[in-house]
């Protein structure tokens, strides 16, 4: 399910997951149910405050679900790896019991630890294509996404960890395009990067990703940890 991978970035080697996508499996498959069950309650702006089709918000939403699922994925297996068997995780939208309609108390994962006074551990998840960016540029310039405000979100608090994923699409691809860009063999998805909260608050910066309205917190890429040491950090606040 997973290839780990070194590439060349400006700060030198780089290690990074690629995840083998399969239109047909049983995860794309759930991702694409779930993303049309949640899509209904989205507004229709995005965050830049335009509006956008049914078709897109649809896409969005089903490129981020899969992001989401794979991410979960990759966590389990480090988890084996580890032997942490005290330790569950759980992706919010496989147990969530609203049909997708509320937003309160939303999660992207949780770490939790078994027994009493259980520990939790949440991570966010915020994926994007590379569009016209070679995989390496979009490591050498984009960012892992933390908390946003905007008109609609006047407040996001901070997660404990970030993991940053990355679709690099092998041609010219529009957003609304992605669907058709899976079932081609077309798109790639990757793990690139991760970071903890307190690198995101002490080292991020504040961005509107060119989206007026809308203001986020960003750490660059190759300023968090590659996907080797971010596991490390992961699993050493496990044990």
């Amino acid at each position: 399910m997973f290839e780990y991978l070194k590439i060349k970035t400006k700060l030198g080697d780089w290690n990074i997951v690629k995840v083998n996508l399969d239109p047909k499996s049983d995860l794309i498959l759930r991702a694409a149910r779930q993303a049309k069950q949640k899509v209904k309650h989205t507004i229709q702006a995005g965050q830049d405050g335009v509006s956008r089709s049914n078709k897109l918000k649809l896409q969005n939403q089903f490129r981020g679900m899969i992001s989401e699922i794979y991410a979960l994925e990759l966590f389990k297996s480090w988890l084996a790896n580890s032997e942490l068997n005290n330790w569950e995780i759980i992706r919010y939208d496989d147990v969530r019991t609203d049909d997708f309609a509320s937003p309160k108390n939303e999660y992207d994962i949780k770490i939790q630890k078994n027994g009493q006074g259980a520990t939790i551990l949440k991570i966010e998840s915020r994926s994007s294509l590379t569009y016209n960016r070679s995989l390496t540029e979009g490591i050498n310039d984009l960012d892992i996404i933390g908390p946003y405000i905007s008109q609609a979100k006047a407040k996001e608090n901070y997660v404990d960890y970030y993991i940053r994923p990355l679709y690099d699409n092998i041609q010219e691809m529009k957003a609304e395009e992605f669907s058709d860009f899976l079932k081609k063999d077309l798109i790639n998805l990757y793990f690139v990067a991760g970071c903890s909260k307190q690198t995101m608050i002490t080292k991020g910066k504040q961005k509107s990703m060119s989206q007026s309205g809308t203001t986020y917190k960003c750490l660059p890429i190759t300023q968090g940890s590659d996907i080797i040491q971010f596991q490390k950090e992961l699993i050493a606040d496990l044990a």
